[in-house]
């Protein structure tokens, strides 16, 4: 494509063609210093700390990734019942045991489930 005198102007902000080019927080590798990389770091670890703490449970204690629900709105509906369920399940505090064991005995046992419920 080549361009025109007119848009090679200083009017014209122009931007060679890259392939590929790591641009973080709008700016290029270049000019990131020991400031921005130690942010960076901690963007990417918080990222990773969400993964840990929500999805990696939801998989193990549920099978999320095994589900294969994929027309209308089933996805959605039972994602937000498994979120519901999760939050239920790490409020009760009377047993030390893991979520997906409490979820295990709120299936077998009634009284158990009425008080995670309520």
């Amino acid at each position: 494509m080549s361009l025109t005198k007119d848009q090679q102007s200083k009017k014209y902000r122009i931007i060679p063609p890259v392939k590929s080019c790591l641009i973080i927080l709008g700016q290029p590798p270049s000019s990131l210093d020991a400031e921005n990389t130690k942010y960076i770091g901690h963007v990417v670890r918080s990222h990773w700390g969400i993964e840990n703490k929500l999805h990696w449970v939801l998989d193990c204690a549920f099978n999320e990734d095994d589900n294969r629900t994929r027309t209308g709105n089933g996805a959605a509906n039972l994602a937000i019942i498994r979120h519901i369920s999760l939050n239920l399940l790490k409020a009760e505090k009377t047993e030390k045991r893991g979520v997906k064991n409490k979820r295990l005995r709120a299936g077998w046992d009634e009284r158990y489930l009425l008080k995670l419920l309520s």
